[in-house]
């Protein structure tokens, strides 16, 4: 039985978990994130990026 469960903790170390972190800065603070898949940390930062676009363009038409 010992062997089980020696085999069991081998099996538990050889799994390697890969996350894909990105980190957004403001002006005041540092936001850190961490998607389980690439694609999804894509496409956070395509919509993050998208809407500072927005942002930026709504606040150069109003001056």
């Amino acid at each position: 039985m010992a062997s089980t469960s020696s085999n069991v903790t081998n099996a538990q170390q050889s799994i390697s978990t890969t996350y894909y972190p990105f980190r957004v800065s403001a002006t005041e603070k540092i936001y850190e994130f961490i998607a389980e898949k690439e694609s999804d940390r894509e496409k956070w930062v395509n919509k993050i990026r998208q809407a500072s676009e927005e942002f930026k363009r709504r606040n150069s038409t109003i001056a």
